[in-house]
């Protein structure tokens, strides 16, 4: 698979030295270490401009809490290391959180057993309309990957931390990568920390201050490298 994975990367980088434009969905916010995929292309004398992958729309705080924490996650089932970080945690705790999933992949069984002994609500596949509905009745999205998995490490931003984010919704990240600088930075979300109980993640979750108009509007900087190309 290494074998594999090598080959992949050299093919898409030598295609990429080919390209007048490369657009990428993360760059590091110079806040430490953690690098994002303009800072990745940059080993390879590659330079590129990262464009958010979220729409800036006015963010209003949900302020609406569930009796019982709910955690959602709403997207492509597939990270079975994320849902088995979820249950270990969960399984420690005395007060035990809400699970709602939202979305279809070739793991969704697979993470149903693995979450088989906590309270799950499994709406199956959905639309993207019906995504605002599904955010509200979630206290948090669950952004928590396989850390060993390259596009985490690198730098990936999930679009579901966004997603939640733009509709009042904070995230629990994976910590020690680039979802981290722009949870914390921004106010959309908080590194995961096994030692925190329901409480203490509730706590931290509805403190957080939302600030994404701090953010570069993704369009209008699409807008101006087209401009700058001539396009």
């Amino acid at each position: 698979a290494k074998i594999i994975s090598t080959r992949m990367e050299r093919k898409m980088i030598n295609n990429a030295k080919k390209a007048d434009l490369i657009l990428t969905s993360s760059k590091s916010l110079g806040l430490g270490e953690n690098n994002g995929f303009v800072e990745y292309l940059e080993n390879f004398s590659l330079k590129s401009t990262c464009v958010l992958n979220y729409e800036p729309y006015p963010i209003k705080k949900n302020e609406d809490r569930n009796e019982n924490f709910t955690i959602g996650y709403i997207g492509r089932i597939r990270d079975i290391v994320g849902f088995e970080v979820l249950r270990n945690w969960a399984s420690k705790l005395e007060s035990k959180p809400k699970i709602l999933l939202a979305g279809d992949g070739v793991n969704v069984n697979q993470v149903r057993n693995i979450l088989g002994d906590f309270d799950v609500d499994y709406r199956g596949p959905f639309k993207q309309s019906d995504l605002p509905a599904l955010i509200s009745e979630i206290d948090a999205m669950w952004c928590v990957y396989d850390i060993k998995r390259g596009n985490i490490s690198l730098g990936a931003l999930p679009v579901k931390m966004f997603d939640a984010a733009i509709n009042g919704v904070p995230s629990i990240t994976n910590s020690g990568c680039l979802m981290q600088d722009y949870a914390e930075n921004y106010g959309i979300g908080i590194p995961f920390d096994a030692s925190l109980n329901l409480d203490e993640i509730s706590t931290l979750c509805f403190g957080l201050e939302f600030n994404l108009s701090n953010i570069e509007n993704p369009k209008d900087v699409f807008k101006q490298k087209i401009s700058e190309l001539g396009l």
